[in-house]
């Protein structure tokens, strides 16, 4: 059993005041819902017909593109990487590795936890 002369600390509760909220936007004219409705996409037939350009579907005169070859194992030290074969290979512009680019390479968190 506890003394009496045990005493808890006793808690504050802390509140905040109440905001007064507004209302940001204009509220939809009734009938102009679609909750709970078949919506026609006005979209999906140049969708699934392959007729929608998308972003990687666009290109320009001189336009480069690139791709990154990571290491197929986790955690690997990757100590050379010979780009000669690439390079030869037709359209390529250049073949880089990390000794190419100056300064601190890497990518995700550069900052330690």
């Amino acid at each position: 059993m506890r003394d009496e002369s045990d005493k808890r600390r006793e808690t504050k509760v802390l509140t905040k005041e109440k905001l007064d909220l507004q209302q940001l936007f204009k509220a939809p004219e009734v009938g102009l819902s679609v909750a709970g409705q078949s919506v026609t996409r006005t979209d999906a037939l140049s969708k699934v017909t392959g007729k929608l350009m998308f972003g990687a579907d666009f290109s320009q005169e001189g336009f480069l593109h690139g791709k990154i070859l990571r290491s197929p194992h986790p955690h690997a030290l990757i100590k050379s990487i010979d780009v000669a074969k690439a390079k030869r290979l037709p359209g390529v512009a250049a073949a880089l590795t990390a000794r190419d680019v100056p300064g601190r390479n890497g990518f995700g968190a550069i900052i330690p936890d």
